[in-house]
This record gives structure tokens, C-alpha cells and sequence, in this order.
């Protein structure tokens, strides 16, 4: 994502990150603290989810977040999906490794790769959309 320019602090329109591909098959893990987990993405900086491939605990979802933090902040927690229960709700699941963070996976609308902001937040918003804490398959213990 891009910065403007003329204000460091303001975000250009969000866009997706560099996929490599789909992410078809295994679970997904999504980091949360004291219970909140985001349900859809922060549209200042991003138009999907950022989540990790795999099955990590807190502490090591919290390493590829934010790198060379070895100790997840207290209260830190992840919820685990199965892929294939993403895919089938009609959430898109790419797989978009950073430098940072080789698990990196991006989960979002299933739109085109071209669509705006508005289509975005619109596909997000539809009542008949799955809610994604409805295709939770298991939540870690808080941690002290």
C-alpha cells in the first residue's frame, strides 16, 4: 500500500497485496487480543484480512506480525479457520507473503482484482454474508 506523498499520515486508496496464488487447503490462524478480533478489514490501510497459513500459537502469530517481538502482549489470543470452510462461505483466500512474513495470507471479498474501494466495502457489508466468527473451528486460550 502506498503512502501519499503530500501527507505521510494518509493512506492512498488500499489495495491487495501481492498474491502467489490461492490458498486452498489447511487452517488459517488470525491473531486477536482480550477476545477482539477484526471481522472485516481496517479500510484506511487494507480492503482484506490479514491472517497466517498454518496453525500458530499466539506468540508465534505475534512474531510474524511484528518482527523481532518474541513475547506476544498479554491478552494476546488466535482463532484457527479450516480453509475449505473460508472458500465455501465465498471468501476469497490468497496466499501473500511479505519479507516479514513468509505465511502471510490475505482473506477477502470475491471480486475482481480491479474492484474499488466502495465494492469492497460493499461485498463486506451484505447481510447474507458469513460472518467469519461463524466459521471459527477453535480459539486459543488468552494469554497472561
Amino acid at each position: 500500500m502506498a503512502r501519499n506523498k503530500k501527507d505521510p499520515n494518509h493512506w492512498s486508496q488500499p489495495r491487495p497485496p501481492q498474491s502467489v496464488g490461492p490458498y486452498e487447503a489447511g487452517e488459517l490462524t488470525h491473531y486477536g487480543r482480550d477476545g477482539i478480533f477484526y471481522e472485516e478489514p481496517n479500510w484506511a490501510k487494507e480492503v482484506e484480512l490479514s491472517m497466517s497459513q498454518g496453525r500458530l500459537t499466539a506468540d508465534q502469530a505475534w512474531q510474524r506480525m511484528v518482527r523481532g517481538r518474541k513475547i506476544a502482549p498479554k491478552g494476546s489470543q488466535v482463532r484457527i479457520f479450516d480453509v475449505s470452510d473460508i472458500w465455501a462461505a465465498d471468501y476469497d483466500v490468497q496466499k501473500t507473503p511479505s519479507q516479514s512474513n513468509d505465511l502471510h495470507a490475505s482473506v477477502g471479498a470475491a471480486l475482481e482484482e480491479k474492484a474499488s474501494l466502495e465494492e469492497h466495502k460493499a461485498w463486506w457489508s451484505r447481510p447474507e454474508r458469513r460472518r467469519l466468527y461463524e466459521l471459527v473451528k477453535e480459539v486459543s486460550d488468552v494469554q497472561v
